[in-house]
Protein backbone atom coordinates (compact mmCIF):
# COMPACT_ATOMS: atom_id res chain seq x y z
CA UNK A 1 0.00 0.00 0.00
CA UNK A 2 2.92 2.03 0.54
CA UNK A 3 2.67 3.33 -3.39
CA UNK A 4 -0.47 4.12 -2.95
CA UNK A 5 1.13 7.20 -1.03
CA UNK A 6 3.96 8.14 -3.68
CA UNK A 7 1.55 10.35 -5.32
CA UNK A 8 1.13 12.79 -2.24
CA UNK A 9 4.83 12.52 -0.65
CA UNK A 10 6.32 13.77 -4.21
CA UNK A 11 4.23 16.82 -4.27
CA UNK A 12 6.37 19.99 -2.87
CA UNK A 13 6.57 20.74 0.33
CA UNK A 14 4.96 17.52 1.92
CA UNK A 15 6.52 16.03 4.86
CA UNK A 16 4.52 13.08 5.61
CA UNK A 17 1.17 11.20 4.99
CA UNK A 18 -0.57 8.62 6.86
CA UNK A 19 -2.88 6.43 6.42
CA UNK A 20 -4.73 5.62 10.10
CA UNK A 21 -7.34 3.68 11.25
CA UNK A 22 -10.42 5.54 12.77
CA UNK A 23 -9.08 4.90 16.20
CA UNK A 24 -5.85 6.18 15.02
CA UNK A 25 -3.32 2.84 14.17
CA UNK A 26 -1.07 3.24 11.57
CA UNK A 27 -2.27 1.70 8.49
CA UNK A 28 0.24 2.72 6.35
CA UNK A 29 3.26 6.48 5.89
CA UNK A 30 5.18 7.84 4.53
CA UNK A 31 7.71 10.76 5.55
CA UNK A 32 10.35 12.65 4.04
CA UNK A 33 10.78 15.00 7.23
CA UNK A 34 11.35 13.75 11.05
CA UNK A 35 7.38 13.37 12.25
CA UNK A 36 6.17 11.64 15.28
CA UNK A 37 3.82 9.11 12.63
CA UNK A 38 2.39 7.56 15.58
CA UNK A 39 1.54 10.90 17.54
CA UNK A 40 0.54 12.38 13.70
CA UNK A 41 -1.61 9.69 13.39
CA UNK A 42 -3.50 9.45 16.70
CA UNK A 43 -3.96 12.95 16.33
CA UNK A 44 -5.48 12.69 12.78
CA UNK A 45 -7.77 10.37 14.09
CA UNK A 46 -8.85 12.53 16.52
CA UNK A 47 -9.57 15.78 14.73
CA UNK A 48 -10.81 13.62 12.00
CA UNK A 49 -13.49 12.12 14.88
CA UNK A 50 -14.35 15.36 16.45
CA UNK A 51 -14.66 16.56 12.80
CA UNK A 52 -17.22 14.07 12.05
CA UNK A 53 -19.13 14.10 15.29
CA UNK A 54 -19.91 17.66 15.74
CA UNK A 55 -21.09 17.79 11.97
CA UNK A 56 -22.88 14.64 11.42
CA UNK A 57 -20.57 13.58 8.23
CA UNK A 58 -19.13 10.34 9.17
CA UNK A 59 -16.98 10.13 5.72
CA UNK A 60 -15.99 11.81 2.58
CA UNK A 61 -15.30 14.98 5.18
CA UNK A 62 -12.06 16.45 3.86
CA UNK A 63 -10.77 19.28 6.41
CA UNK A 64 -7.65 21.60 6.06
CA UNK A 65 -6.16 23.04 9.35
CA UNK A 66 -3.39 25.83 8.69
CA UNK A 67 -0.93 27.12 11.42
CA UNK A 68 1.69 28.80 11.36
CA UNK A 69 4.37 26.86 9.88
CA UNK A 70 2.32 24.61 7.73
CA UNK A 71 -1.14 22.04 6.91
CA UNK A 72 -2.57 19.46 8.30
CA UNK A 73 -5.20 18.15 5.59
CA UNK A 74 -6.51 14.87 6.32
CA UNK A 75 -10.39 12.83 4.13
CA UNK A 76 -12.16 10.54 6.60
CA UNK A 77 -13.01 7.87 4.50
CA UNK A 78 -15.45 4.78 6.02
CA UNK A 79 -12.60 2.38 7.89
CA UNK A 80 -9.51 5.12 8.18
CA UNK A 81 -8.28 8.62 7.68
CA UNK A 82 -5.93 10.12 5.12
CA UNK A 83 -3.55 13.04 6.38
CA UNK A 84 -1.28 14.99 4.63
CA UNK A 85 1.22 17.11 6.71
CA UNK A 86 2.96 19.85 4.54
CA UNK A 87 4.26 23.55 4.87
CA UNK A 88 3.23 26.78 4.10
CA UNK A 89 4.17 26.55 0.27
CA UNK A 90 1.79 23.54 -0.58
CA UNK A 91 -0.54 23.67 -3.41
CA UNK A 92 -3.76 23.37 -1.91
CA UNK A 93 -5.81 22.39 -4.79
CA UNK A 94 -3.22 19.71 -6.40
CA UNK A 95 -2.77 18.16 -2.72
CA UNK A 96 -6.84 18.04 -2.26
CA UNK A 97 -7.18 16.54 -5.55
CA UNK A 98 -4.57 14.06 -5.14
CA UNK A 99 -5.70 13.07 -1.67
CA UNK A 100 -8.92 12.34 -2.95
CA UNK A 101 -8.06 9.97 -5.47
CA UNK A 102 -5.70 8.34 -3.36
CA UNK A 103 -8.24 7.64 -0.61
CA UNK A 104 -10.27 6.84 -2.87
CA UNK A 105 -7.41 3.75 -4.11
CA UNK A 106 -7.22 2.82 -0.30
CA UNK A 107 -10.53 2.19 0.39
CA UNK A 108 -11.04 0.02 -2.81
CA UNK A 109 -7.83 -1.81 -1.04
CA UNK A 110 -9.36 -2.05 2.38
CA UNK A 111 -12.75 -2.99 1.18
CA UNK A 112 -11.34 -5.72 -1.43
Amino acid sequence: MKKELEPLIQLDDIYGVIAASTDGIIIESATRKEIDEETAAALTAKVSKEVADKTGIKRNVLSIIKGEKGYLIFIIKKDFVLGVIGGNDINLGEVKQILRKVAERIQGILSG
